[in-house]
């Protein structure tokens, strides 16, 4: 049984050699993290002209899933229109 035990912990070290880390950043929220004039001067558009323009699009910047942490509709669009 000691045998046993030794290729079990043999087997563990090496997957967790082989296994890639993730790295998963977090994602700051533009659209809380400015004020209305920050957030003006930064995108050029208003939060309300954002969010009106959001609803226009979103169809087209959803994803089927959230695999891979997919970056959200309001994310893409405010990347889109970054000063």
């Amino acid at each position: 049984m000691l045998i046993e035990e030794l290729d079990e912990e043999n087997d563990l070290e090496i997957f967790n050699v082989l296994q890639p880390r993730q790295h998963i950043r977090i994602r700051p929220n533009d659209f809380e993290k400015w004020n209305d004039t920050e957030f003006v001067q930064r995108f050029r558009l208003s939060k309300a002209t954002v969010l009106h323009l959001l609803t226009q699009i979103e169809h087209s910047l959803l994803h089927r899933t959230n695999r891979n942490h997919a970056v959200p509709p309001l994310q893409q669009l405010l990347l889109g229109v970054k000063c």
